[in-house]
């Protein structure tokens, strides 16, 4: 497939996640960013805390709680990086899929899971 893949993601429900702490922040960082902007929101969290104020150490958080469960933005994170890495890697520019994303809901049963998992098996 030169033009499009295939994802089969489970999507966890945004209300059952736990709250999203600094702690929980700085952990899941490193399997998204690079080191460099890990470090920047740390130093940024950091100084949040020594200021004393509550509210702006909330929005740094409150910047990556929202995305958390939202495949719209996974995807087009995921997109983003490829396409940058592959352009600069074959010297080109544009995109590299020829439309949007699209998704479709499985229902929650095995029979449709595998079924799904067998025809992006196949392409």
């Amino acid at each position: 497939m030169d033009n499009h893949f295939h994802l089969l993601l489970e999507v966890p429900d945004r209300e059952e996640l736990e709250p999203l702490d600094e702690e929980g922040l700085l952990e899941v960082l490193p399997l998204l960013y690079d080191e460099e902007t890990v470090e920047g929101v740390r130093r940024e969290l950091e100084r949040a805390r020594l200021a004393g104020d509550e509210r702006w150490h909330k929005e740094i958080l409150d910047r990556y709680e929202k995305r958390r469960g939202d495949l719209a933005h996974f995807m087009k994170a995921l997109k983003l990086r490829v396409s940058c890495y592959m352009n600069k890697r074959l010297g080109r520019v544009g995109t590299l899929w020829e439309e949007r994303y699209k998704s479709v809901l499985i229902e929650d049963s095995e029979a449709a899971l595998l079924t799904v998992a067998a025809y992006i098996d196949l392409n």
